[in-house]
């Protein structure tokens, strides 16, 4: 699957999740589902330096999946092209 394809579906599914839920697609709140997910990394890995309990890949992955999917939305709903601008901050980082 190409990258706008993945794009594209994350944020169909995005918008029918909130919807199912009945909740209105909003920036603030976009933001705040966004933190919660990446604290929820945070956790896993603080399980296993703190706490020494082994976390599953499969868990960390989809803790980071749910961040990247909630950035590609918010991307969104500043009608941003993730593509463009991922490809322009890559060339920025690797000039410096």
């Amino acid at each position: 699957m190409e990258f706008n394809d993945i794009y594209k579906k994350a944020n169909e599914t995005t918008k029918n999740r909130l919807k199912r839920a009945d909740v209105e697609p909003d920036i603030n709140q976009t933001l705040i589902h966004l933190l919660e997910e990446v604290g929820e990394v945070a956790f896993q890995r603080n399980n296993e330096l703190i706490r020494k309990e082994n976390s599953s890949q499969k868990n960390m992955g989809e803790e980071i999946a749910d961040c990247i999917i909630l950035l590609m939305f918010l991307a969104n709903q500043y009608n941003l092209n993730l593509e463009d601008e991922i490809i322009k901050k890559i060339k920025d980082i690797s000039l410096k």
